[in-house]
């Protein structure tokens, strides 16, 4: 889909130092673009760097992906990928202005960084400035925060409290003080 924008990630990526840090961009999904995006890989001489992986849905497999990720991208609007990449405690990259889903009120509690909406160079920008490895401790800490206020259960959790018009402490922002 022309809207998630992946023309501007691939730019972003290709102008970055990512590649020449020994860094590959891989590109999960499937859609009507594919082979226009295959085709400006080729174009910018991306080929060696540049992965379409396809969809890819299996929670191991994915588990796989992420594990071995520096960051995760939404070029686009950001909507539930950012629910699943900080669930798995890797930092996403995500265009400032954009019509976002309410998922990115979870930019609260770190690990999201903005860049310049539909600028390659603003991306590149901080692409640059990942850090490709050494950060398991700032990944434990997300992945625990997204776990304690954003999971299924920890939202099950406030509805329970509510129903049971029992006392939950929230902060000025509206999220629970205790985390």
């Amino acid at each position: 889909m022309a809207e998630k924008k992946v023309d501007v990630l691939i730019r972003g990526f290709l102008l970055s130092d990512l590649s020449a840090r020994g860094v590959r961009l891989l590109i999960v999904g499937e859609g009507g673009e594919r082979a226009r995006l295959v085709a400006l890989v080729s174009e910018l001489g991306g080929d060696a760097v540049v992965s379409f992986l396809g969809q890819v849905s299996e929670v191991n497999e994915l588990r796989h992906l992420y594990e071995d990720a520096i960051c995760s991208v939404s070029p686009g609007y950001v909507g539930l990928s950012l629910t699943q990449s900080l669930g798995f405690g890797v930092p996403m990259l995500v265009s400032r202005d954009e019509p976002h889903s309410p998922e990115l009120e979870l930019a609260r509690i770190g690990g999201v960084s903005f860049f310049d909406t539909d600028s390659p160079k603003s991306l590149a920008g901080l692409f640059n400035d990942l850090q490709i490895q050494g950060n398991a401790a700032s990944r434990q800490t997300t992945n625990s925060a997204v776990r304690d206020t954003y999971s299924a259960e920890a939202m099950a959790a406030g509805i329970t409290s509510a129903l049971r018009n029992t006392h939950q402490e929230l902060g000025a922002d509206g999220w629970p003080t205790n985390q």
